[in-house]
């Protein structure tokens, strides 16, 4: 079973184009199939399109061979999540934490508006982080 996922899913994902494009695709095709399917299974789906979608955008999917803390930023949710590498269901993520008030997709949407940027504000943004002049790569 792992085996079938890693192939179907992450070295699937992998090869993709990373950005905001591939991480939306994937994350709604993936996270609506498990919508579709529900129970227990349905929901394992649904956090995995999460956390491979990002991955992927991010171009860190060998992240997943160690436990580390994700963050799913939208305009309607904001949650912390565990994502820890499983031997049977290549990953597992949990709910460490979910936002109570203003979601920060909410704030991302706000504050480009406050810079003129369209909304969503997310890609405008996005497009912008890439013309910068410094970069930042994340550590694990």
């Amino acid at each position: 079973m792992k085996k079938w996922l890693n192939r179907l899913f992450i070295d699937g994902l992998s090869g993709m184009a990373t950005g905001l494009f591939s991480t939306l695709i994937v994350g709604t095709i993936i996270q609506q199939i498990g919508n579709l399917i529900g129970g227990t299974v349905g929901s394992y789906l649904f956090f995995f399109g999460k956390m491979a979608a990002a991955l992927t955008g991010a171009g860190c999917l060998d992240w997943l061979d160690k436990p580390f803390l994700a963050f799913h930023v939208s305009g309607g949710t904001t949650d912390a999540l565990l994502v820890e590498p499983d031997d049977r269901a290549v990953i597992r993520c949990r709910v460490a934490g979910r936002s109570l008030d203003l979601k920060a997709g909410q704030l991302i949407d706000r504050v480009g508006g406050m810079l003129g940027l369209p909304f969503p504000a997310g890609p405008a943004l996005e497009a912008l982080a890439g013309q910068a002049q410094h970069t930042y790569s994340p550590r694990a």
